[in-house]
């Protein structure tokens, strides 16, 4: 049995990247919690600098989708960065329930 080669990624460049950019940036805008990484993530797509621990929380803001459905631990423990998430240890609050629909 023959093993197909993978094609490799070709990372967007030029106006593709700042297409994408502002499309993130967008999607921060109307969606995003405020929470840790939120201003870092942002300053990173306006292309501006990050320490190493500052890339790690906005890493974490954007992998967690912007926290849209509330901050809390993550729980893959398995990811390298797990170890500094932001609210590791915080149990995600219960989901609110609605009342009967009139």
């Amino acid at each position: 049995m023959r093993r197909r080669r993978k094609t490799p990624h070709v990372p967007p460049v030029g106006q593709e990247l700042d297409a994408l950019r502002a499309k993130k940036i967008k999607e921060v805008q109307e969606h995003g919690l405020a929470a840790a990484g939120k201003t870092l993530y942002l300053k990173f797509l306006h292309k501006g600098s990050l320490t190493r621990g500052d890339a790690i929380h906005a890493f974490c803001y954007e992998c967690q989708g912007y926290y849209s459905d509330g901050r809390a631990d993550c729980e893959q423990v398995m990811c390298p960065l797990y170890a500094f998430h932001p609210y590791r240890g915080v149990k995600r609050s219960e989901p609110v329930e609605e009342g009967p629909e009139e």
